[in-house]
């Protein structure tokens, strides 16, 4: 995992200008948080009775 990482950031850096590398970090970032905002919204509502939980991956 940690190869493909380096590899990723490499390409990163030989293929995307800075701001595009900025961009796509800030975007990833979002995308994560949101993920993170909808399992806990799943977890207080489960945890109300309101629908049952089943997680694809791993928090």
């Amino acid at each position: 995992m940690k190869l493909f990482k380096s590899l990723i950031i490499f390409l990163m850096q030989r293929f995307l200008k800075e701001e595009d590398r900025v961009a796509l970090r800030t975007q990833h970032r979002q995308e994560n948080k949101r993920r993170v905002e909808d399992r806990i919204t799943a977890v207080l509502l489960s945890e109300k009775g309101g629908i049952e939980v089943h997680y694809l991956c791993p928090l």
